[in-house]
């Protein structure tokens, strides 16, 4: 068996800090080994797992409070019969939202857009609506629910509220966007591709098993405090695994002044 070290991971999100630090083996040392193929039920699980941290990430990265939650739906003489009618709609009316956007000399639009659908045994879209993630200041509420027309007509109803980017609101709301899927079990949320990235750092050298160990045993949120300065922890998880033991992920904020 080949060397085990421990990874720290963090991922630096606007305001939010994410740490992992979990076991990973030396593959240089242990020699390449074929591939297992997950069984469907935990592969499924480990993408959505991934799905919802990727979303997540990019919320905490990218919007604040000051934000909006869209959800738009339609009347019946609007509703799409066609997954592709339904991104048809749904570019449109971002195309309406940077418009207005730039219209009026307000900030480029910045948004994540996710279709909620399903589909009937003839495979015709059922009921079907948006929930978009929108950043533009200056841009007000009305405004938003107002695009959401054809030729002047609603096309249904359309709500905006704000974000409530507080880590529970956040995943809360991000556990269940990532729910959403179409017909062919794929993830529908689309971001604006002037999105920032979380911000990676990896380091391999500053946890030792025992170091590790101490931590999860004395339950030592404080630890990362002192080395995040200038945050503050508000959510710590410890995981055991019988294959590689023990890894903490931690959800950090910033202390702003």
């Amino acid at each position: 068996m080949g060397k085990m070290f421990y990874r720290e991971k963090k991922y630096y999100c606007g305001n939010y800090l994410e740490v992992n630090v979990y076991p990973v083996m030396d593959i240089k040392q242990q020699g390449k080994k074929e591939k297992k193929k997950e069984s469907a039920l935990p592969q499924k699980r480990l993408n959505d797992k991934n799905a919802y941290k990727k979303l997540l990430r990019l919320v905490y990265t990218n919007f604040t409070d000051n934000d909006f939650h869209i959800t738009a739906t339609y009347q019946d003489k609007f509703l799409p019969k066609t997954e592709e009618e339904t991104e048809k709609k749904l570019r449109n009316y971002i195309v309406r939202l940077r418009r207005y956007a730039r219209k009026h000399n307000l900030p480029e639009i910045k948004y994540i857009s996710v279709t909620e659908s399903g589909m009937d045994s003839n495979g015709t879209i059922k009921r079907v609506h948006h929930h978009i993630l929108f950043s533009c200041p200056g841009m007000s509420r009305d405004e938003i629910e107002n695009l959401w027309h054809i030729k002047g007509e609603p096309i249904g109803y359309c709500n905006v509220d704000r974000l409530q980017i507080e880590v529970q609101g956040a995943e809360a709301l991000c556990k269940y966007l990532t729910k959403m899927r179409n017909k062919n079990n794929k993830k529908l949320f689309r971001p604006s591709h002037n999105l920032k990235k979380p911000i990676i750092r990896k380091n391999d050298f500053s946890y030792s098993r025992s170091r590790v160990q101490k931590i999860i045993r004395e339950n030592d949120c404080g630890y990362f405090e002192k080395r995040c300065s200038g945050y503050t922890v508000k959510k710590y998880q410890a995981e055991y695994t019988d294959f590689l033991g023990w890894s903490i992920h931690v959800a950090l904020k910033k202390l702003l002044i």
